[in-house]
């Protein structure tokens, strides 16, 4: 009920902007979408880094399912994987300029 009145919460533009980064039945809803995308934005905010690895736990869903959302995001431009060329499940995760401009201005309106 509380993803659903988040889901409603986003205004227009940013539902927009999510739809471009994949198909839901791909790479995961609007919703999900946001869920990472606010977590990576509080996590930099804080000066913590994000890997690959830790996204699941963090959204609390299985790995495979968090990696589609990763992915779509990285497709979309929302999100940058880092490379790590020992160990792909360390790259980091960090948010695109742009993005990072929509997720402010999404909470600054509330």
């Amino acid at each position: 009920m509380l993803q659903q009145q988040a889901h409603f919460a986003l205004p227009d533009f940013a539902l927009e902007r999510l739809s471009r980064s994949g198909k839901p039945e791909t790479f995961g809803s609007a919703e999900d979408k946001w869920r990472v995308l606010t977590i990576l934005f509080g996590r930099q905010n804080q000066g913590r880094k994000t890997a690959l690895r830790d996204i699941h736990t963090l959204l609390d869903m299985p790995q495979h399912v968090a990696f589609r959302l990763v992915r779509g995001l990285e497709m979309g431009g929302l999100i940058t994987v880092g490379p790590n060329l020992y160990d792909a499940f360390a790259a980091e995760l960090a948010l695109t300029e742009e993005c990072s401009s929509l997720v402010t201005r999404v909470l600054a309106n509330g």
